[in-house]
């Protein structure tokens, strides 16, 4: 009788101890994604510049925003998808949350031409958004989804991937 008491509140607990750990990983995981969010609050003046003008150009010297901001701001989208890469976050929370951010940056004509000319150096970022478009593929794409396509299909390492 006491093995058999023994073994149930042993089970008991165990599956309290599951159900904890199942919430702290979801209360992490909300923190997480509540950080992400203030992490591209520093970037929304750049982004507001970018969703309000697809020939806008970062001011020559001390204005703001500047390229470093811009190369910073693409910099994020690569950490995202090392995120993604690692399990952290999914390719479908990024293109919920952050394709609109990424469609602004591509559709940019002098942002674009910087990552077709060093596309070497922003690999992740490019991957990135190949990554966000066969997401956009596989579902049923807007008008502006296909766009999204469209400019995606126009960086070279893209464009690679798929010969």
């Amino acid at each position: 009788m006491v093995e058999w008491l023994t073994t149930i509140t042993t089970g008991i607990g165990l599956i309290f101890i599951w159900w904890q750990i199942r919430e702290a990983r979801k209360t992490a995981n909300s923190q997480f994604l509540l950080q992400l969010h203030e992490m591209f609050r520093n970037y929304d003046e750049l982004n507001q510049e970018l969703s309000q003008d697809n020939r806008w150009k970062p001011p020559e010297g001390e204005g703001k925003p500047s390229w470093l901001d811009v190369y910073s701001y693409i910099g994020l989208f690569e950490r995202v998808k090392i995120l993604a890469d690692r399990g952290q976050i999914s390719f479908d929370e990024i293109n919920r949350l952050y394709a609109y951010r990424i469609y602004w940056i591509l559709r940019n004509e002098h942002l674009r031409i910087e990552l077709i000319k060093n596309d070497g150096q922003w690999k992740d970022f490019i991957q990135l958004c190949k990554n966000i478009a066969d997401l956009k593929t596989k579902n049923k794409s807007s008008n502006l989804d296909i766009h999204f396509l469209h400019l995606v299909d126009e960086l070279p390492m893209a464009r690679e991937r798929d010969e």
